[in-house]
């Protein structure tokens, strides 16, 4: 009996889980001579340091990250990186019909 209500919860359980990890465009940047790479991961760039080799003069630094709301299961490759919208001026944020307030002198 017991088995069988830990197979039923199981499977109840099992279909709301969702998957989601954390993708990271990685800059590789070489302080003695200047050169860069890009790398797309789903190591931070500690763990990218330690689990690849980097030399001493090699930094790693985050460019972007997202979140990727899927499996990653049977070494699916990382999901594209959102597209962002054109950069924003500060006034951008003001409605578009709105003018200046006048000077009063």
């Amino acid at each position: 009996m017991k088995q069988a209500l830990y197979l039923v919860m199981t499977f109840i359980f099992s279909s709301a889980a969702h998957a989601e990890y954390r993708a990271f465009r990685l800059v590789i940047a070489d302080t003695l001579n200047g050169s860069s790479r890009t790398v797309i991961t789903t190591l931070d760039p500690l763990q990218y340091g330690q689990y690849h080799y980097l030399k001493s003069t090699e930094r790693a630094q985050i460019e972007a990250t997202w979140m990727c709301r899927e499996r990653s299961e049977n070494f699916k490759p990382i999901c594209p990186a959102p597209e962002t919208g054109p950069e924003k001026s500060p006034d951008s944020r003001l409605p578009a019909n709105s003018l200046p307030a006048p000077v009063v002198k």
